[in-house]
């Protein structure tokens, strides 16, 4: 694996990536302190969250992943499930000598990071969820229609990556997924890797074993974050979910739909400050 070079400061913005046994794994770290990993959303990349980032690095190191399958990420890979992601996290985790880190999962990077939680308990600290994905839900049929082959094909055969991503924002913004940036997608080799993505990571058997985990092995200290206006993982269901366990504090942001972090980055870091104080 290839090593970081030089310890990172409050001013430091270092880029890197580490091979691991599913693909490459594209990074970046900055600040000084307790570890804080964040793990981002699917079609998107750790650009999506810098906002939260840059205001968590006051008081943390924080390191933001990749993906496979997106950013600057690996997108060669065929399994690109969550237990794949999961593999390629603790590798990550155990190359930079990060130990009991606080994991902080946007949607798919919430699953993959209660995936990393379940297998490797005492490779984690604490554990921050935001809006994620981990539990049965009815898609719109937007989205299931996103889990056929030959619609991702079709992305991929739309010419310029412009009209694609504005199709995209359209979609995102009709399901109340409100958000500030998307994945840039150059190349068809792209839409097929967030096709696989997709398909793996919302499978009846995936989601089905994350519920499992969830209810069964997930033991961590847990802040669970939410927005009122999801309409992709509506609140009512997080609740029946989340609510009343005795190691999950769960935290409704009002007006703020699916991407949380991204409408309201300042209150979403004061939530993870106050949490692991």
């Amino acid at each position: 694996m290839t090593p970081l070079d030089g310890a990172p400061t409050r001013q430091s913005r270092l880029a890197s990536a580490l091979t691991t046994s599913r693909g490459l794994m594209s990074l970046v770290r900055g600040g000084s302190g307790r570890p804080i990993v964040i793990l981002h959303d699917l079609a998107s990349s750790h650009e999506s969250l810098n906002a939260l980032a840059e205001d968590l690095k006051r008081n943390f190191q924080v390191i933001q992943v990749d993906l496979l399958g997106h950013g600057a990420s690996d997108l060669r890979p065929l399994d690109l499930s969550i237990s794949a992601q999961s593999d390629a996290v603790v590798e990550v985790l155990h190359d930079l000598g990060i130990y009991r880190p606080i994991l902080v999962g946007h949607s798919l990077g919430g699953a993959v990071a209660v995936h990393v939680a379940a297998y490797h308990p005492d490779l984690v600290g604490k554990l921050v969820l935001i809006s994620a994905g981990i539990y049965e839900y009815r898609f719109p049929l937007c989205w299931r229609l996103c889990r056929s082959r030959l619609g991702w094909h079709v992305l991929g055969l739309l010419g310029g990556p412009g009209a694609v991503e504005r199709a995209l924002r359209l979609a995102r913004v009709v399901s109340g997924n409100v958000r500030t940036s998307v994945n840039r997608i150059e190349s068809s080799a792209g839409w097929a890797a967030l096709g696989r993505a997709f398909r793996q990571s919302t499978s009846d058997a995936a989601l089905s074993e994350l519920e499992r985990l969830s209810e069964d092995a997930l033991t961590h200290p847990t802040l669970v974050i939410w927005g009122t206006e999801n309409r992709i993982l509506p609140l009512a269901s997080a609740r029946v979910f989340f609510q009343g366990r005795h190691n999950v504090r769960f935290v409704e942001v009002a007006g703020t739909a699916h991407a949380v972090a991204e409408e309201a980055p300042r209150v979403v870091a004061d939530l993870i400050r106050e949490f692991l104080e």
